[in-house]
């Protein structure tokens, strides 16, 4: 009898709840997913055929019937589809590929889909898989498309038809002249997000007004002349990230360069621009290129501005060439009324001398977190090509608030500061480090608000700082939740090391 009991009682994992279930499926499925594709970013056909499959999750099904009932029934578990590479590779086995995808919509059962299809030349033996995959178009909250003209034909189905769909990245091969093919996503009403390579006019077919996160890519300084076309519709709250990829050729038009005037009420500008390691260093203005970005821009609402830089092989030559534009960086903080508005500024990835940080930051009274970074590539000594050393006891000195009369004879730089960072040799006075970020912790901070300062070290191992008279203090803000420091080592970045 009792051994009857025993055996009818079901394992605990048998007594775990349907949803608990579902949420260890997903992370079964999941990180296999992301951890195939950080792997083999080119997949074999094989493990191509697999994705599509989800085989971990076929697998599981495999362990009991119960299992088996809960998957093959869980919408949310085959909301992923992928089509690109060597799926199209083998033509006798695209009658499998469409059986596949079939299997994936219909246990999808109506639910959001998240499709990436790229790397394809349509062919006629090719439509079968891309007509199973328009009609599920309904379903796309995320689409990842390399997307030309040939394929047109296959898509024009959807135009209409993308209620859901959220998130665009879209790489663009179709020639300027015919945009004709882009039609079938003029219409997206719940588009909030788009990644974009082409050309601006590309883009500008695109229902920018509604987007809340745009993202241009493009590798040549022409295709991006036009870009505050693509900037002024942008809502108020936008976020727009330009990635240039720039060659020999493009940097060495930039003496040249001229962008159309534009003005857009944007809350965020990202600028990365990414050189090939072709690029002559004596031929690269950096100053030149962003200072003329700057000169076209008039941003009133923007709140946060970073700039980003990456480079292979050319540290040695190209760290003098990253000086910081100052005086066309001013004239876009007067003209856009920065003082009022802007509350976050990243440049840690360029130049600036402390005389023309601290010109910069006397412009930024709102100013409330702040990226900078002393600048010594390796093997240079110090005053060598590319050194920098920004972060001082002088600029310190010019972060710290006095108290009493002193506040007023000595304004401090940035009152609002509530977030510091810095990659930093660390060669600075501790104990006025400590000053400064002590005084940085107001009496009238809210509940839950705190001073944050984040040290990234470029020395391995970084040295240990000395809170000395500070240290009570230092303790007692941070016991208290107001104070919150952190001293790492820095990343080294392999294209700029």
């Amino acid at each position: 009898m009792a051994n009857s009991i025993a055996s009818s009682s079901p394992s605990p994992i048998g007594r775990l709840p349907t949803e608990l279930l579902l949420e260890i499926f997903a992370t079964c499925w999941g990180p296999f997913a992301e951890m195939l594709l950080d792997a083999h970013p080119t997949l074999s056909f094989r493990e191509e055929l697999e994705h599509l499959a989800h085989l971990p999750l076929l697998n599981l099904a495999q362990t009991c019937s119960e299992w088996h009932g809960i998957i093959m029934s869980a919408p949310l578990l085959w909301s992923d589809i992928r089509l690109v590479n060597a799926i199209w590779s083998i033509p006798a086995e695209l009658p499998k590929v469409a059986h596949l995808l079939e299997l994936a919509l219909a246990r999808s059962n109506g639910s959001p889909l998240s499709v990436v299809l790229s790397d394809l030349e349509p062919q006629p033996s090719h439509f079968p898989i891309l007509q199973l995959l328009t009609a599920s178009s309904e379903q796309w909250k995320a689409l990842d498309v390399c997307y030309d003209n040939a394929l047109f034909d296959a898509f024009k189905s959807v135009r209409g038809r993308l209620p859901q769909l959220e998130t665009l990245l879209i790489e663009y091969w179709g020639g300027e002249s015919d945009l004709s093919a882009l039609d079938c996503f003029s219409s997206v009403p719940e588009l909030t997000t788009i990644e974009f390579y082409g050309s601006t006019r590309g883009l500008r077919t695109f229902p920018l007004a509604q987007l809340h996160t745009v993202t241009y890519l493009t590798v040549s300084m022409s295709q991006a002349r036009d870009i505050g076309a693509v900037m002024s519709p942008l809502r108020n709250d936008a976020c727009f990230s330009l990635e240039l990829f720039l060659s020999q050729e493009d940097v060495a038009q930039i003496s040249n360069l001229w962008l159309s005037p534009s003005r857009s009420n944007i809350g965020l500008l990202h600028i990365d621009l990414d050189l090939d390691k072709d690029i002559h260093p004596t031929v690269f203005d950096f100053e030149r290129m962003v200072g003329a970005m700057f000169d076209s821009m008039t941003l009133p609402l923007l709140e946060t501005l970073e700039v980003y830089v990456h480079f292979k092989d050319k540290i040695l030559a190209i760290g003098e060439k990253l000086h910081w534009p100052c005086e066309q960086f001013l004239a876009l903080s007067q003209r856009s009324s920065f003082d009022a508005h802007l509350c976050s500024l990243d440049i840690a990835d360029v130049v600036i001398t402390e005389a023309e940080l601290i010109e910069c930051l006397k412009a930024l009274p709102s100013l409330e977190n702040l990226s900078i970074a002393d600048h010594r590539p390796e093997g240079v000594e110090v005053g060598g090509i590319g050194y920098n050393h920004l972060i001082t006891d002088s600029l310190l000195a010019h972060l710290v608030i006095l108290n009493g009369p002193d506040y007023f004879t000595h304004a401090p730089l940035v009152p609002w500061l509530r977030s510091f960072v810095a990659r930093t040799m660390l060669q600075f006075t501790d104990l006025l480090y400590f000053a400064f970020v002590c005084t940085r912790v107001s009496d009238d901070l809210l509940e839950g608000e705190y001073f944050e300062s984040v040290l990234l070290s470029l020395d391995d191992p970084p040295r240990e700082l000395d809170r000395g008279v500070n240290a009570a203090r230092v303790e007692e803000l941070c016991a208290a939740g107001k104070l919150r420091l952190e001293v790492g080592l820095a990343e080294v970045d392999t294209e700029n090391a």
